[in-house]
């Protein structure tokens, strides 16, 4: 058995991701794992806990605060239980089908109760009025149209449920887990292998003001969102392939490029677009899990190509960017993840 300084399995970041695959990693209580955060514990914050005041954590020291720089197509902007009766009816949510929808996940989810709330009602009021209402469950899979989504929001205690209240909270009793906040992860140590592939052998974390050290005896496990993630990579040996200009520059890219975000051919919706667009949460992509040859950094079993025992489990190896939130989609790559790394 690992000593409790070197566990099995370091895993980069304590959000969802982080905290799914510590779960059930953590399941054998003869495997070590550590969970390096780099916030500070905010699981008895009412900034986090309270649904209704997670706008007070933007811009705050919970927050990256990651901005891009300008970007011309967008004018030089930066980047930054089911209800009661009446409720059901105001959001319009008698599409709903039990078979696609799970009842025993560890996150739990509600309809909000907003009957008081106009622009509910009128959200699903202006899709009727076009014929483009949710035509099935969208869940299911074959819906087309407009529709009022769940919350992450526990619909007995109102309060938030989330990654820490429902993976991590559970672990921290386990003497085979250690959840490390405020240390902030500065690089992967690596080394090169004979047959040519590197290894993970350790990370530098900012703890207290001091860089420690980490290591693993089985994998480094990253999950630490899409714009820190690349930079934990870039220390390792370049890998043949597309050049950054060919990648993120041509149309029909694979990725976030200048030419991502396209308008409608009206002159005024046009000019509405580039004078008030922004994009705000939900990145992904920046490791994608694609073919090397194409572009891609990890392969269908979430391994960094070129490595041994560096992963990553998160919503970076989305490939191609979906449409809507990707919050769900979140979770299913982590539980996925955690399969795979298991041998399941």
């Amino acid at each position: 058995m690992p000593s409790p300084t070197s566990p099995d399995y370091i895993i980069i970041s304590g959000g969802a991701s982080g905290l799914v695959v510590a779960r059930h990693l953590s399941e054998n209580p003869d495997v070590q794992v550590w969970v390096l955060e780099a916030g500070k514990d905010l699981s008895v914050d009412p900034r986090v806990n309270i649904p209704a005041l997670w706008t007070s954590l933007v811009g705050s020291d919970a927050d990256w605060q990651y901005k891009s720089v300008s970007q011309p197509g967008l004018g030089g902007h930066t980047l930054i239980l089911l209800p009661d009766q009446a409720t059901l009816e105001h959001v319009g949510i008698d599409w709903i089908n039990d078979e696609h929808r799970g009842t025993s996940g560890p996150i739990k989810v509600s309809f909000p109760d907003i009957i008081q709330d106009p622009l509910c009602k009128a959200w699903i009021d202006a899709f009727r009025g076009l014929g483009k209402v949710t035509t099935a469950d969208p869940f299911s899979g074959n819906s087309i149209g407009g529709y009022s989504n769940t919350a992450t929001v526990d619909p007995e205690t109102k309060i938030r449920s989330y990654a820490n209240s429902s993976y991590g909270a559970p672990i921290r009793r386990r003497p085979n887990v250690r959840i490390l906040t405020e240390a902030k992860v500065q690089r992967t140590l690596f080394t090169k292998t004979r047959d040519g592939t590197v290894k993970a052998t350790g990370v530098h974390a900012l703890v207290e003001g001091k860089t420690e050290t980490f290591t693993p005896t089985k994998e480094v496990i990253l999950a630490s969102g899409v714009f820190n993630i690349p930079k934990l990579l870039d220390r390792l040996p370049r890998v043949k392939g597309p050049k950054d200009s060919e990648y993120y520059n041509t149309p029909g890219g694979k990725r976030n490029h200048p030419d991502a975000i396209r308008v409608g051919d009206l002159d005024g919706a046009k000019k509405y677009v580039l004078d008030t667009a922004t994009t705000a949460y939900h990145g992904c992509g920046s490791a994608a899990m694609m073919p090397r040859e194409k572009g891609g950094v990890v392969n269908p079993k979430l391994v960094v190509y070129g490595t041994k025992n560096i992963r990553v489990v998160n919503a970076n190896v989305i490939p191609l960017i979906p449409r809507g939130n990707i919050f769900s989609s979140v979770y299913a790559v982590a539980e996925k993840a955690a399969g795979i790394i298991k041998g399941h």
